[in-house]
């Protein structure tokens, strides 16, 4: 049930296959009829995927990747560069430390937790855990993990982050003096014997520019924290100085988003790290990329464009280890980096969940961030800011393309926005008019995270239309998402309006993503009174019959039970809940994934709600209090005005609201 099939790519592809499987099935054609028939389907479908890329991608972006192809390509050939500086002195260091000692302070404090504590046991241990998956690498360490075939690529990638290295700095009071900061510049020191530039089956992993970009800040912050002794001090800051050197001719500008802004924060550190003519190249050449991809990729409501909030968080890290460590020494890059920070920190702290964590939209999931609250914190240190603690407003409130609504630990967030980056989609999803919720501080309804980055089925399944709580139609995805992190097909969003009226905060947007099924547009209105009750309804337009499948993927600690066709009861810690239809269909439990980290998924109940049906045709559902005494219905008038009924027997207030276009109208009445 978790599999998932391509999704078809226009609705001439759908009636393509199922004249096929007719004809199979009555004999009208054979085997090799049908392999032709196949292939040129598959072929067709490869034909319309890349005028996609080319439609939506920048023509820099394919000069840039053939000319990192180059590049790369004649490092392998010509041995271009070495494993450490090869200049006639060492490259000196900054007497001026102040900005990045102030940042090495902030990387080891967010480490002060009971998990990074355990790791700098594994660790110290030779056991190495990265995204839920454990290996034992006793020194010295393999780093190609010739015998780990298992391991996957985005698992070489972290081991060569090394910021395994940051637990053991964090936690080496509390270890034996050879498995604190010893052991640290022994794992620095034996990489740089073990991974020649001149040995070309390293440049992929070690000298990929993403993974320099990652490791520099680490040896920079032990650099900081405790120097490597006298010895091997020439050797790690020769190899720092020609990592640098490699990232500055490899920047990824092919890819760009947070690649390119890693890449930056990278250069930028050790332009402040060392002093010299290359130094000041490093740095100005960062500050030429910062000042204008913060000024492409932060949004003006503050959100990172590629949409997925551990990115997001990330981004926010990166600019901030900028900020700190440029403040005497390139005080304008410095203020541009403090300006963006508060305000990418103004648009975390609206969107995580009352467990002060983010949510899981898109490419997301936990642990992969410093914590949010530190983060935040941090921006707005000696800064003022026009946002409150998100986590104690109460009411609805719009921050750029979402909506979101609390009351108290009560917590509901509705994605109006697009997938993603037009022309960076590498972590959007097919979950356009998604939303997330939590109920008295637990999580309830949730995105179903990111697995892994591999090309297989879980990949698929986390980027699919049914992993995400959204109305589907014809069991086909919103967007042709293909390989592990291509677009083609996708739907577009519009904007987002909102309002509230009589005791009710509503929102509204729509999408035209199933417009080539004759499916031009899905509405969706989501509704909090502010009495008590959550309310969702979904209209799907046009003309024909199709399938219509909605769905709420719950936390794995949610229990569901149905009681009725039309009604499940939700355990939430001691509190229970009532969602209810308000539309005749399907309803049933089922259960799908959740993987709220990278390598680990859990089997959890899913609300599924189907019918087929003639457009136009609505779905709905409402949340409640158990034992609340709220009635609602669905009613459809002759001209199409969707009306909303309710009956607060605890209060003796009915209600009417009318959901008309982008706007909705309320009516209630108290009873005598």
């Amino acid at each position: 049930m978790f599999q998932t099939n391509y999704p078809p790519l226009g609705s001439e592809l759908v009636e393509y296959q199922r004249s096929n499987s007719v004809a199979v099935h009555e004999g009208l054609v054979g085997p090799p009829a049908l392999e032709f028939m196949e292939g040129s389907h598959r072929l067709l479908r490869s034909a319309v995927r890349w005028c996609y890329l080319l439609r939506y991608h920048r023509p820099q972006q394919f000069g840039n990747r053939l000319l990192a192809k180059g590049r790369r390509s004649m490092a392998r050939l010509t041995q271009s560069g070495v494993s450490v500086y090869d200049g006639e002195h060492t490259p000196a260091m900054r007497d001026d430390s102040a900005g990045l000692q102030c940042m090495s302070r902030h990387k080891l404090n967010g480490r002060q937790s009971n998990s990074s504590a355990q790791n700098a046991n594994r660790v110290a241990g030779d056991r190495y855990r990265f995204l839920n998956q454990e290996a034992v690498l006793p020194d010295p360490i393999d780093w190609r993990l010739n015998e780990h075939s298992q391991l996957s690529h985005l698992w070489r990638f972290h081991l060569h982050y090394h910021e395994f290295l940051l637990d053991l700095a964090t936690h080496s009071p509390k270890m034996p003096s050879d498995c604190g900061m010893f052991r640290c510049w022994e794992i620095a020191k034996r990489w740089i014997g073990a991974n020649q530039l001149s040995d070309t089956r390293v440049v992929d992993d070690a000298w990929h520019p993403f993974c320099i970009s990652r490791r520099l800040p680490v040896w920079i912050t032990l650099f900081c924290t405790s120097p490597p002794s006298p010895e091997d001090r020439d050797l790690i800051l020769r190899s720092m100085a020609a990592q640098a050197m490699y990232l500055e001719r490899h920047l990824e500008r092919d890819l760009g988003g947070n690649h390119l802004l890693e890449n930056a924060k990278a250069l930028a550190l050790c332009g402040t790290f060392f002093e010299g003519e290359e130094a000041e190249q490093w740095l100005s050449k960062a500050d030429i990329i910062l000042r204008h991809e913060l000024d492409c990729q932060i949004l003006p409501h503050g959100e990172h464009f590629e949409r997925s909030p551990m990115y997001h968080a990330q981004m926010l890290e990166a600019v901030l280890d900028v900020r700190d460590a440029v403040t005497t020494i390139r005080p304008k890059l410095a203020q541009r980096c403090s300006e963006a920070a508060v305000h990418m920190a103004d648009f975390l702290s609206e969107i995580i969940h009352p467990d002060g964590d983010i949510p899981l939209l898109a490419d997301s999931c936990l642990g992969e961030t410093a914590a949010c609250e530190l983060l935040i914190a941090r921006a707005k240190a000696n800064c003022w800011s026009s946002s409150h603690d998100a986590q104690h407003k109460t009411g609805a409130r719009n921050i750029g393309d979402y909506w979101t609504w609390r009351d108290g630990a009560d917590f509901l967030l509705f994605d109006g926005g697009p997938v993603g980056a037009n022309d960076l989609p590498a972590h959007a999803h097919g979950d356009l008019l998604n939303i997330e919720a939590s109920l008295n501080g637990q999580r309830v309804i949730v995105d179903s995270g990111v697995f892994s980055y591999g090309d297989d089925a879980m990949r698929k399944y986390s980027r699919s239309t049914a992993a995400h709580n959204v109305l589907q139609v014809d069991d086909c995805d919103q967007c042709d998402m293909w390989s592990k992190f291509r677009m083609g097909y996708r739907g577009w969003p519009e904007r987002l309006s909102s309002g509230t009226c009589d005791g009710f905060d509503w929102a509204h947007a729509s999408h035209n993503a199933y417009r080539r099924l004759g499916v031009p547009r899905i509405d969706r209105w989501v509704v909090c009174r502010q009495a008590g009750g959550w309310f969702v309804v979904d209209q799907a337009h046009g003309t024909k019959r199709h399938k219509l499948t909605n769905r709420l993927h719950l936390h794995a600690d949610v229990i569901a039970v149905q009681e009725s066709e039309r009604t499940v009861r939700l355990i939430v810690g001691s509190d229970e809940y009532i969602l209810s239809s308000l539309t005749p269909g399907n309803l049933r439990l089922t259960e799908g994934w959740f993987c709220p980290e990278f390598g680990k998924r859990i089997p959890a109940p899913v609300v599924e709600w189907s019918t087929n049906a003639a457009l136009p045709a609505v779905s709905g559902w409402c949340l409640t209090k158990f034992e609340s005494e709220i009635h609602t219905e669905m009613e459809t008038t002759d001209n199409g005005v969707l009306t909303l009924n309710g009956n607060d027997a605890a209060t003796n207030v009915t209600w009417s609201l009318e959901l008309m276009g982008s706007t909705i109208h309320c009516r209630q009445v108290v009873e005598s």
